[in-house]
């Protein structure tokens, strides 16, 4: 997959028959699953300290923006991001 191509350090990767440059530093979360629920994920972020902002990128959009809203409320968090498709985000 390209996520494994992508744990694996290849530098170049094909996206819809453009290859492209890997300029990411990635890095495997291995305490959750990739198809964890609301409520595991809220568990395992609750857990982050200092958690200054959290990128939503995966899932479609109404189960991201409930998502959203769920960790505003319960763990307080305010910079939440929805990425568009093909946004790029300077961190």
């Amino acid at each position: 997959t390209l996520g494994r191509r992508l744990l694996d350090g290849e530098k170049k990767v094909m996206i819809y028959n453009q290859e492209i440059v890997v300029a990411a530093n990635v890095r495997e979360v291995e305490t959750m699953s990739c198809h964890a629920d609301q409520k595991k994920l809220l568990h395992w972020l609750g857990h982050i300290k200092d958690v200054k902002r959290v990128f939503l990128t995966h899932g479609e959009d109404s189960a991201r923006i409930a998502l959203q809203e769920k960790i505003k409320e319960e763990l307080g968090i305010r910079d939440l991001v929805i990425p568009s498709l093909n946004q790029t985000v300077k961190l």
